[in-house]
């Protein structure tokens, strides 16, 4: 198992490009059997070795880890440590090919001498020119190492002058590794990232003494990229500037490849340390979606560890402005589309607006091609109109559909949608332009936001403030998505018990308003919270569960049409116990949430708060119905028949049908045939109609018996009709 947190602590918030102890790629092996060959080599033949890899594919670790290998032979077999001197070459210090090489030979013969650079400057010193020598010492005098007098010194010999001078040089320093036998080793890193000039001017250089005994060069480098340099400067192509380079490096490594396992491995591993670093919470079932589509969409395209380090920043960077308030699996995947395929990352936002016509052919059409063009610029290769796709292609085309099924072109149902808001996907509209702005907006709303409330609301201590608060997040420009993200949460909610209630209180406040968000009404807030309290009653478990909690919140909201609303929008299979309803007329009777309902009803009734809406009329009068055979109930609605007769008026509809579509119409009462049987089965006829015949201010409404069986009617002509077949009746 990779250990991320040893090269990246955790006092640390970005990933660095550093050499580190740990070897996740298991490259020691390699460095410690190229420094056994090395020192073992007979005869103190030159060797120029090249260690190639793309940028960022862990060349200069491996010079360290040749380094570290140096050491460790060195110092457990003692014999080796007067054969070798290692030493480096930074070959970005000098601009000119006089200074390249006398540095150059000052670093061998410095290593001779065990690193002292002061024994080779004196070296070198000696063989200087009278009247040059006097001058360095003057300027060692003044500044010791004084680099940039020595540089005008360089720059003041004639190329002739220090032609000859270089030769006396080389010549000095190939007597010294053949007097001494031993071998010095010459690192050089980050050849290819040299000016073109330089890139030449150093492989100039090592031809000029790559011949000298004892000596082995290595180099590191992007050879593709050098090949190309050296090809133009040569007047050529990246072929001839490869086969120049052959001339000069006699054994040509490349870093070991890392298994696409591995690789896969350590990115997660240092993706899931960003995580933990950011401080965002880790939703593992999220993760492992976004590990399967990286996989796809983006390991094949990144070749080198660095590549990953710099997404990994981005990553936690991105992370860090929305920690609580996006999926942080979408968000590596869309930063690494970013770094990747910046292409696809600015026409994202476009083709996915586009895929969100109503129309089923037209959406159809735009995400075929949206998902076209995408794959082809993520991979480069256009898709053939007929026939099979490249297994790359086929690879990315997957991802792309599990990262965002929009590109189905199928319009996704309810609970699809709510699972991609739950998780804060990317896919989701809500969501969407979170992941590009890195901001939530002002009629958007903080996810902690919601939560927070939740937790306060879930303490009975805190109901009031609760409920103030509730009123507070409602006024904003953000109530919409508060009331959205509000239902999503509470019915995931463990303890969703004391927030409901807060939100029953709050519906009975008749005088609550909403002025600031104009997608919510005053008249549908109410509406809104009911939705709300039924869904979170639904998801309570089971039967005797969801009732308790119904009737306990049906007593604490105290607002009866607040209640039916939220009755209303329970299915029935909720609300009543398939095992113990009975079929026909008294089917709802054994659920104890319609129980409280008609209770709450008649106790209305009874104190003389007559319901004025139609709709109120209609369930009240319903409800009483449906439940009458309770104990106590008949008896109670003959009381109440017998000295109110406006209540008597209302407990008429149970012999009609309700136009709900008008209800805010007077005339929505359809009279029923069995309209006085459904009648008697609430409250005895005889008392009924001495309770509408008391009225002495009747008027004739000119109802008779022969109307539209559809036709609609007022309460009052509901009374005429009535009254007309009870004499009748009566009469027989």
């Amino acid at each position: 198992m990779i250990d991320a947190s040893t090269s990246n602590p955790e006092d640390s918030f970005f990933a660095y490009d550093e050499q580190t102890a740990d070897d996740a790629f298991e490259r020691r092996n390699f460095a410690r059997k190229l420094v056994e060959r090395i020192i073992n080599e007979p005869g103190g033949k030159p060797q120029v070795i090249s260690i190639v890899n793309p940028w960022g594919g862990g060349k200069s670790t491996l010079l360290s880890y040749i380094r570290d290998a140096f050491a460790e032979m060195t110092c457990i077999d003692s014999k080796n440590i007067g054969k070798c001197r290692i030493t480096t070459f930074n070959p970005w210090r000098y601009s000119g090919e006089d200074q390249m090489l006398y540095y150059l030979f000052e670093r061998l013969i410095s290593a001779l001498n065990q690193n002292s650079e002061r024994i080779a400057n004196h070296t070198l010193i000696r063989l200087l020119p009278l009247w040059l020598k006097r001058i360095y010492l003057l300027a060692d005098w003044f500044s010791p190492g004084a680099g940039a007098l020595l540089q005008n010194l360089f720059d003041s010999i004639s190329p002739p002058q220090f032609e000859s001078h270089l030769n006396v040089v080389r010549e000095a320093t190939r007597d010294c590794l053949l007097k001494t036998g031993v071998r010095v080793i010459v690192l050089m890193d980050d050849v290819d990232r040299l000016d073109p000039d330089e890139v030449l001017l150093l492989f100039r250089s090592l031809k000029l003494t790559a011949d000298l005994p004892n000596t082995t060069f290595i180099i590191t480098m992007d050879d593709e990229h050098v090949s190309e340099i050296i090809g133009n400067r040569i007047g050529g192509t990246a072929e001839a500037g490869r086969k120049y380079i052959e001339k000069i490096v006699n054994v040509q490594l490349a870093v070991p490849k890392i298994p696409d396992d591995i690789f896969e491995e350590y990115a997660f591993e240092r993706f899931a340390s960003a995580l933990v670093r950011s401080g965002a919470s880790e939703d593992v079932s999220s993760m492992e979606r976004a590990r399967n589509i990286f996989r796809n969409l983006h390991l094949p395209f990144i070749t080198t560890p660095r590549t990953i380090k710099s997404i990994e920043n981005a990553y936690i960077f991105a992370l860090s402005l929305l920690p609580r308030e996006v999926n942080p699996g979408d968000v590596l995947l869309l930063e690494a589309t970013r770094l990747l395929h910046p292409k696809v990352y600015r026409k994202l936002p476009e083709f996915m607006d586009s895929v969100k016509t109503i129309s089923q052919k037209q959406r159809m059409a735009n995400a075929n091609f949206a998902l076209n063009e995408l794959i082809k610029l993520t991979t480069g290769e256009p898709i053939p109109s007929t026939g099979e796709i490249s297994a790359l292609c086929s690879r990315v085309k997957d991802a792309f559909l599990q990262w965002l099924p929009q590109l189905h072109g199928n319009a996704s149902d309810q609970s699809t949608n709510e699972y991609h808001k739950q998780h804060k996907f990317i896919c989701s509209p809500d969501y969407f332009w979170r992941y590009y702005s890195g901001a939530v907006h002002r009629r958007d709303v903080h996810d902690a936001v919601v939560t927070d409330w939740i937790t306060s609301a879930q303490s009975k201590d805190s109901t009031e403030c609760s409920l103030l608060a509730l009123k507070s997040h409602l006024a904003k420009d953000y109530a919409n998505a508060f009331l959205n993200k509000l239902r999503r949460s509470l019915k995931d909610a463990s303890d969703r018990h004391n927030p409901l209630i807060i939100l029953a209180k709050l519906a009975a406040q008749v005088d609550f308003t909403i002025d600031s968000d104009p997608n919510i009404k005053p008249n549908n807030i109410r509406s809104r919270l009911a939705s709300i309290v039924a869904e979170c009653i639904c998801c309570e478990g089971p039967y005797e569960r969801r009732m308790n909690l119904a009737v306990q919140l049906f007593d604490s909201s105290g607002d009866l049409e607040f209640n039916f609303l939220v009755s209303d929008s329970i299915p029935n299979e909720y609300v009543f116990n398939k095992q113990k309803a009975t079929h026909g007329k008294n089917k709802y009777r054994d659920s104890p949430l319609d129980i409280k309902l008609a209770e709450q009803s008649l106790v209305r009734y009874e104190k003389g708060h007559l319901p004025e809406s139609n709709y109120m009329i209609c369930q009240m009068v319903w409800s009483i119905r449906r439940n009458v055979e309770e104990s106590g109930f008949k008896r109670r609605v003959q009381d109440l028949i017998e000295r109110d007769n406006k209540a008597a008026l209302h407990f008429l509809v149970n012999g009609c049908a309700f136009r709900s579509s008008e209800g805010h119409k007077q005339a929505c009462w359809v009279w029923q045939d069995n309209g006085i049987l459904s009648i008697n089965d609430v409250v005895p006829l005889d008392i009924l109609a001495k309770a509408l015949n008391d009225d002495e201010n009747e008027i004739d409404l000119g109802v008779n018996e022969e109307f539209d069986s559809d036709r609609e009617f007022t309460l009052e002509q509901v009374k005429q009709i009535f009254l007309s077949k009870w004499k009748k009746l009566d009469a027989k």
